[in-house]
């Protein structure tokens, strides 16, 4: 068959482009449970996915019944268009991908918040009280206002950055002039919560079982590691010629056998349960959708009132 040179050109372009597209790159992470340190923490790792996934259950829980609160508190009087619009973006921004990375961003970084806050707050306190002694001022216990402005300006950086994430916050900040400052922080809240709540049942909670289903799928890889740790330490101890290496030794493989014994039934137990989170996380995501489609309705309500009343 005959192909003029433009359509040559084009098929062979096409071709090309066909054949980039198939040739990816992939991101090339693998297991580090082959690591001592990894496995030693792998117990340590187990807990926090559990915790997470109760803790995103519970906290989705608890925001259903405060939607309906803060629906309630709505006093709406012709923006019921907008403030539906606010809740719908907001659910929507709750299920994308931008929300979901600044979501993860934020628990990222109040996970290190909560094991550094002590020492944080320590070192800037003891920053400002020297500058207060060097300028000659009475002394004062600053410590304690230095840890509540670093707690609030982090939370409340923490929340513009969710807030950055949230299309229902850019419609509410385009309308704050048409909307009433009690309905506005009223659904400031409304769509903060029904951001995080889509985002914890739809997102978060299937990222909690799968975070655990691969650690549990790393279990028999984190025993080996653990054994063969075990080895390389006796070796250490077989060496008569360094006596302190060998009590250090000695001492790290009680640590890590008690590691070893306590490896199976933590896994064991998080089997056991495993095929009861499938089911929560549906029911979690049915209450939340059940809960969404009552909020709408409600913020309905008043705009038909007031339309049979003008007919």
């Amino acid at each position: 068959m005959f192909f003029s040179q433009p359509r040559l050109l084009a098929l062979t372009l096409s071709l090309g482009a066909g054949s980039c597209a198939g040739n990816q790159l992939e991101p090339t992470t693998v297991s580090s449970a082959d690591g001592a340190g990894y496995a030693l923490g792998y117990i340590e790792q187990l807990k926090r996915a559990r915790d997470a996934f109760e803790s995103d259950d519970v906290r989705a829980r608890e925001l259903g019944s405060s939607l309906r609160t803060h629906t309630g508190a709505l006093k709406l009087n012709g923006d019921q268009a907008i403030a539906l619009r606010v809740v719908e973006q907001s659910d929507a921004s709750g299920r994308g991908q931008h929300f979901s990375r600044s979501r993860a961003e934020e628990r990222a970084l109040r996970e290190i918040w909560e094991d550094e806050r002590g020492a944080l707050g320590a070192r800037v306190g003891g920053a400002a009280q020297k500058e207060l002694v060097d300028a000659g001022c009475k002394e004062v216990d600053v410590q304690p206002a230095v840890q509540r402005a670093l707690r609030d300006g982090f939370d409340r950086q923490l929340e513009r950055r969710l807030r950055a994430a949230n299309e229902g916050q850019r419609t509410l900040e385009q309308n704050k002039a048409r909307i009433a400052p009690a309905n506005f922080a009223a659904l400031t809240r409304l769509s903060d919560e029904v951001a995080l709540a889509s985002q914890l049942v739809h997102v978060a909670l299937v990222e909690d079982v799968r975070e655990l289903d691969r650690l549990i799928g790393e279990r028999r890889d984190v025993d080996s590691t653990l054994a063969r740790t075990i080895d390389d330490e006796r070796a250490i101890q077989s060496d008569p010629k360094k006596p302190s290496e060998q009590k250090a030794s000695q001492e790290r493989v009680i640590q890590i056998e008690k590691q070893r014994a306590a490896l199976g039934p933590e896994v064991q137990k998080l089997e056991a349960e495993r095929h009861q989170l499938d089911e929560r996380q549906r029911l979690a995501a049915s209450e939340y959708e059940n809960t969404l489609n009552a909020v709408k309705e409600s913020l309905q309500k008043p705009a038909v009132a007031a339309s049979a009343d003008n007919k």
